[in-house]
């Protein structure tokens, strides 16, 4: 049958693109041969006839400005018959077919099946072409106006983020670039997941995985399995480098993520031996330092590995380096300007070396090796300056219990010092309802001190209450004056163990001796399990006391 042009409206068409020659071409053949097929329309409510497929053939009747053109009356889903008249013509652009072919899969709620028969599609094709929804809006019209081929599209389908493909595509039609060419130029921008150090299982069905594309796309980056994502590559690297890093430090005291923004060389290996070695008792006693530790590398081609025995005090290093390989003295000769007395430093009586690793920083207060007081707090941490102050403030109240005369001078230093207003007035003021001293005056409480024989017990009772707010160089003072030995109030338990990293237990194992009569084996356990065996081992740890926690 055949209907006047004007009752005939356009409906919906995936193709967005028409080509111009082919236009020409079309209009050509219908003016010298007429419209050989009919154009497939349906009826509307209105009674005009809405184009389901024909629409090049219309545009090319309205511009030869025919009266009439044949058309057959179909009935169906609109979307359906368009895609698969213009798709079975075989010149549809794949970008309007990846368009038309979605709109179909949501009206088949997702079913590929379902959706890939009424198109008369292979399954294959179906997931390919809609697959090509990842490519941007520029990348789609570009296909469908046949500047880029298909395999350009569907590689850039697999770049993440839209802004990106737009600036590909702009470098790939300006300088005309082929589909291998592409290939290769994104190759370099990805990774390959069987180096990831992070679990890969979210990574199984991503669209950027190129094992995932090789189903969907002819066009593949690479043979391998690879990551087309680099942000998400990326993140997921540095997360998985910081987990490790923060399982780290219940080994070692410092541990730093290193990737190529750290420029700042602040951090060294530190070694036993050799010309940059610190000796071998300095080596051990570094493993206790809370600046000892450990990086995670995360620069290209060592993402997380990890480097151990790093000291992060560049200052402290080059001083115990410089111990460990003290300047070679020239013995003196016979001159007006010979030294003729006295040992050369670092010389015996024999003009022997008498320097050791840990003997030439004796005076170095604070230094992490061997030093005549405890470490200061960039040394140890937090937690046991706390726990070594406890300790501290109950051996010096024990020490004044049993001496009194020497609590009763510690007060009166206190006072002579000024610092009378540490000693706790609440504390004081238990001690004398415990005793049940009268302090409702002064006098009564004078009188009451007297007549008890007081006075001695009290000011030794004060002198107790003040150290909790004394700084720590005066309690270390008062303890100088005591002499006590801590061996005789402290024993190493698990508590003081676990206040520690893997690190610092093993050092303080060297150096109270133990770590010899303990199985190598337990020091590469975890630190709960190395810290139970120690408390296990059946060791007398009576007297064993570790120097960071002396006075």
């Amino acid at each position: 049958m055949e209907v006047v042009v004007s009752s005939i409206v356009e409906g919906v068409n995936p193709r967005r693109y028409f080509d111009e020659e082919e236009m020409q071409e079309l209009t050509r053949s219908i003016k010298a041969n007429g419209i050989l097929q009919p154009i497939a329309v349906r009826q509307n409510a209105e009674g005009k006839y809405t184009i389901m497929a024909g629409h090049r053939r219309f545009r090319a009747a309205q511009t030869l400005k025919l009266d009439k053109v044949p058309v057959h009356l179909v009935d169906g889903d609109e979307d359906e018959i368009a895609l698969i008249e213009n798709s079975v013509r075989a010149d549809m652009s794949p970008a309007e077919e990846c368009e038309a072919a979605a709109k179909i899969l949501r009206k088949m709620k997702g079913d590929i099946v379902e959706a890939a028969i009424h198109l008369g599609w292979t399954e294959d094709k179906l997931r390919r072409r809609v697959a090509l929804s990842a490519c941007s809006q520029k990348v789609r019209d570009a296909l469908a106006e046949r500047k880029i081929k298909l395999g350009i599209a569907e590689l850039l389908a697999t770049v993440p983020e839209t802004e990106n493909q737009d600036k590909a595509l702009e470098k790939i039609v300006a300088n005309n670039l082929s589909v291998v060419e592409v290939k290769h130029f994104l190759a370099k921008l990805t990774q390959k997941l069987s180096s990831a150090i992070f679990d890969r299982a979210e990574c199984a069905q991503c669209r950027f995985n190129t094992a995932v594309q090789s189903s969907l796309f002819s066009e593949l980056v690479a043979d391998d399995s690879f990551c087309t994502n680099a942000d998400c590559f990326s993140k997921k690297t540095e997360e998985a480098a910081n987990i490790k890093a923060e399982a780290l430090k219940e080994n070692v005291q410092t541990v730093r993520v290193v990737s190529l923004q750290d420029t700042q060389e602040n951090f060294t290996k530190l070694s036993e031996q050799g010309g940059h070695g610190v000796g071998c008792d300095q080596f051990r006693s570094c493993h206790s330092c809370a600046k000892y530790g450990a990086v995670v590398w995360l620069t290209p081609g060592h993402e997380g590995e990890v480097e151990q025995d790093i000291c992060f005090d560049l200052d402290c290093h080059a001083q115990k380096v410089a111990a460990a390989h003290p300047a070679p003295v020239i013995a003196p000769t016979t001159g007006p300007d010979s030294v003729e007395t006295g040992a050369s430093p670092g010389l015996d009586d024999d003009g022997l070396e008498n320097a050791s690793c840990g003997e030439n920083n004796q005076d170095n207060t604070g230094s992490c090796c061997g030093s005549s007081t405890p470490a200061e707090t960039q040394f140890i941490s937090s937690a046991i300056i706390e726990y070594r102050r406890n300790l501290w403030n109950m051996v010096a109240k024990k020490m004044i219990a049993a001496d009194l005369e020497k609590g009763r001078t510690i007060l009166l230093a206190l006072v002579i010092n000024g610092r009378s207003s540490t000693t706790d007035k609440y504390k004081i003021e238990s001690v004398l309802k415990k005793y049940d001293v009268q302090s409702s005056s002064f006098e009564a409480l004078c009188s009451d001190i007297d007549s008890k024989d007081m006075a001695l017990r009290l000011s030794a009772a004060s002198a107790a209450t003040a150290f909790d707010s004394l700084q720590h160089s005066e309690v270390q003072s008062i303890l100088h004056y005591l002499r006590p030995n801590l061996g005789d109030f402290w024993k190493m338990d698990a508590d003081y163990l676990k206040l520690l990293t893997k690190a610092q237990i093993r050092a303080v194992c060297d150096e109270l001796g133990i770590s010899e009569k303990l199985e190598s084996k337990v020091f590469t356990d975890k630190k709960e399990a190395l810290v139970k065996a120690i408390m296990e081992s059946g060791i007398d740890f009576a007297g064993l006391v570790p120097a960071h926690l002396n006075y």
